[in-house]
């Protein structure tokens, strides 16, 4: 078995906002999603699509509609793919606000006997992660002003600095996130 590694960059936001995330190369991309999006902060209140190779992986519900072509998110494993060192995939999440995700698959290692639950797992990173039901114009402002004139602001009642990233938080709340998001989109 396989790790797949890549490096996860926040579209727009790429030098300042990143993660870098193994997953198991058994996992489906409805999975490879879920650890984005938890590690981004995401809260899962929205839609979202990963795409790799010109084709839309979703999670699908009865009864709506979706482009020609869309797949399974849910069914459709990474090994599946034969993906190779270098290839990238986009993730768009909340399409009202179009918060971007840009993958690259930089590491394939062997997946060491045993560890097999310790996958998804966030091993970099910078920043801090999206904000939900908000523009990434209005991130953008917030990061000027918070660079301009170093004030914290308050987002939700709680002091929000972009800046802030702790490795040893998203380990420890990573897969936590993950079933959260799980249940979220799949009940």
């Amino acid at each position: 078995m396989q790790v797949y590694k890549f490096k996860v960059k926040l579209r727009d936001f790429e030098n300042t906002i990143w993660r870098d995330i193994e997953v198991s190369a058994n996992s489906t991309m409805a999975k490879l999603s879920y650890a984005v999006l938890a590690a981004f902060e995401a809260e899962g209140s929205h839609m979202f699509d990963i795409n790799y190779n010109g084709v839309s992986y979703s999670i699908m519900f009865p009864g709506m509609d979706y482009p020609y072509g869309t797949k399974e998110a849910r069914k459709t494993k990474l090994t599946s793919l034969k993906m190779e060192i270098g290839d990238t995939a986009t993730l768009t999440y909340d399409y009202g606000s179009s918060w971007t995700f840009n993958l690259e698959l930089i590491e394939i290692s062997e997946m060491k006997r045993g560890s097999g639950n310790h996958y998804p797992y966030v091993t970099d990173g910078a920043g801090r992660g999206i904000i939900e039901n908000i523009f990434p114009s209005d991130l953008e402002k917030i990061i000027q002003d918070t660079d301009t004139t170093g004030k914290i602001p308050e987002i939700n009642e709680h002091p929000w600095d972009y800046r802030n990233f702790s490795l040893e938080y998203h380990q420890s709340l990573l897969k936590g996130k993950i079933y959260i998001l799980e249940m979220n989109y799949e009940g």
